[in-house]
């Protein structure tokens, strides 16, 4: 590990600390929820799909 590597490192633990237990949650749960969408339309249009090819 490089020394630029090692205080790019530093850096972004000392951001994550100054960053709130919520923004973090928030974030996190936005995530969550954005992906659940992603597979909840994948999986509609794939069950669509198969009923349209059935019939």
């Amino acid at each position: 590990m490089t020394l630029e590597d090692n205080t790019k490192l530093e850096e972004a633990k000392d951001e994550t600390k100054e960053t709130s237990d919520f923004t973090l949650w928030n974030a996190f749960f936005w995530k969550l929820i954005k992906r659940l969408l992603i597979i909840g339309a994948g999986t509609t249009a794939i069950v669509y799909i198969c009923r349209w090819l059935i019939y």
